[in-house]
């Protein structure tokens, strides 16, 4: 054999030598990725076991939290029932209470001016000579005279004499 022949099995031999590595370590990745999908599988079972109960759990206090909140909505809707219920009563306790309440009120104040009227009877001035007014204009009234005449003219408290329109 020449070398060249020699020189070849030695590289299929070597190829064959990779081939078979290559085949080992594969088989152990193999081997591994097995294991680490059984250990994946365990870790999936324990959480199934833990969280199934956990969900069951849950469920009830969700179904207890419903049956608190419809006793606190109906509650709620008997407390809104005696609010309205008690303001319709003190509404009509109010109408009942007051409009006697200010007639004999009002009565009391006539009984009080009459008995005073009775007791000291105040003089009766003629409408014609006093003229009555409010406020303001009374206290201007009082301190100016009005003259009547053609001339229209008003004396102030001076003396003084303007002209001017009285009514």
């Amino acid at each position: 054999m020449s070398t060249m022949g020699y020189v070849a099995i030695g590289v299929a031999i070597s190829v064959a030598a990779l081939v078979i590595a290559q085949i080992v370590a594969l088989r152990r990745s193999v081997e591994d990725l097995r294991q680490l999908v059984g250990e994946q599988a365990e870790e999936l079972a324990a959480l199934r076991e833990q969280t199934v109960p956990l969900l069951a759990d849950t469920r009830s206090a969700l179904r207890k939290a419903d049956r608190e909140n419809r006793k606190a909505d109906a509650l709620l809707d008997a407390a809104t029932s005696l609010t309205g219920t008690a303001d319709a009563a003190s509404r009509l306790a109010y109408r009942a209470v007051t409009t006697p309440f200010v007639k004999v009120a009002a009565f009391a104040s006539g009984t009080k001016r009459a008995a005073k009227e009775i007791v000291s009877p105040t003089p009766i001035v003629p409408t014609s000579t006093r003229r009555l007014k409010s406020g303001k204009n009374r206290k201007a009234a009082d301190r100016k005279q009005i003259e009547v005449g053609s001339s229209q003219r008003i004396k102030d408290a001076d003396g003084e004499s303007k002209k001017g329109r009285f009514r």
